[in-house]
């Protein structure tokens, strides 16, 4: 199953897409990826767009004890979403997919974050003091670390199922080589680009050898033999990156609105601290023992 050109292309793999950017968001973003072609706007520019949006809704959760800029927000953070997904559409639309463009994707929705999370701490930090902002750290972190386990098993389900050769998770040093060799801004952003991916080995410990077992198996496999592999791989991964969606930014923009207002910002920075790091630790024991399970089978094989 190729990369390929195609209209069908522009879009990310549907068998693991969210309901939610299946159904809502990707298809608005479709369409506002392709007016955004039409007008000539570059997909950097787009991810850019995107972040007043976000900024006036982390401005309006400051007043979170007003149901109606709750709301606001929340529509707000549902328009940044709309166009986080143009921009990635927009990019394979046009043919300008680059690892620069996915890192300036990325500052941009942690910008985002930030100014959410941020808010909610100023709010907590009239009651609680410093202690608001420790939460809003810890969930911070939680976030990030969250989202690039997730990121990073979809790409890989993407690379190894659909041969999608852009959506590879570079090696450790492949990204400590890129910032090594960047000058200027650009050196700034490889270097953070290397410490995400860093975090994302350091969630996934011992895939390592299974990438390498699976580019191993495929580099010897005749044409028949590279279908049936990447099927393998489909048969245990599948439900296993399905369960990663729990981590996606959609259903945190669906927790901050419910969180803000019923409970508060309080509550919803222990979700994210304690309620969302169980879930993601359950991800990654089901996850090692798919792998090991598929390991063994390759190796067998």
């Amino acid at each position: 199953m190729p990369e390929t050109s195609s209209s069908q292309s522009v879009f990310r793999t549907q068998e693991i897409e969210d309901p939610s950017n299946r159904y809502f968001i990707h298809p608005l973003s479709h369409e506002a990826a392709k007016l955004f072609a039409r007008l000539g706007i570059s997909p950097n520019t787009v991810s850019i767009l995107g972040v007043p949006f976000g900024l006036a809704a982390a401005f309006l959760i400051f007043d979170y004890g007003s149901k109606l800029n709750v709301i606001a927000a929340f529509l707000l953070l549902g328009v940044w979403h709309v166009l986080d997904g143009a921009d990635g559409q927009l990019a394979r639309m046009t043919g300008k997919t680059s690892e620069l463009g996915k890192i300036i994707d990325g500052i941009c929705d942690y910008l985002v974050y930030i100014s959410v999370y941020g808010a909610m701490a100023l709010v907590l930090a009239q009651q609680w003091g410093p202690i608001a902002w420790v939460l809003a750290l810890a969930a911070g972190l939680s976030h990030a670390f969250q989202g690039s386990l997730y990121e990073f098993y979809r790409y890989e389900y993407d690379h190894w199922v659909n041969d999608m050769s852009s959506r590879r998770v570079p090696t450790l040093a492949q990204a400590r080589k890129e910032y090594q060799t960047q000058s200027g801004p650009k050196a700034i952003l490889a270097w953070g680009h290397y410490v995400y991916v860093r975090a994302q080995y350091l969630g996934a410990s011992g895939r390592e050898e299974l990438r390498q077992a699976m580019g191993q198996s495929l580099d010897r496999a005749t044409p028949g033999e590279v279908v049936a592999i990447r099927t393998q791989y489909r048969e245990f991964n599948l439900n296993a990156v399905r369960k990663w969606s729990i981590l996606n930014s959609n259903k945190r923009t669906f927790a901050i609105l419910v969180f803000n207002i019923t409970v508060g910002p309080l509550y919803y920075f222990l979700f994210e601290v304690i309620v969302l790091n169980l879930a993601m630790v359950w991800c990654g024991l089901d996850q090692a023992r798919r792998d090991g399970a598929l390991l063994e089978e390759l190796k067998r094989a």
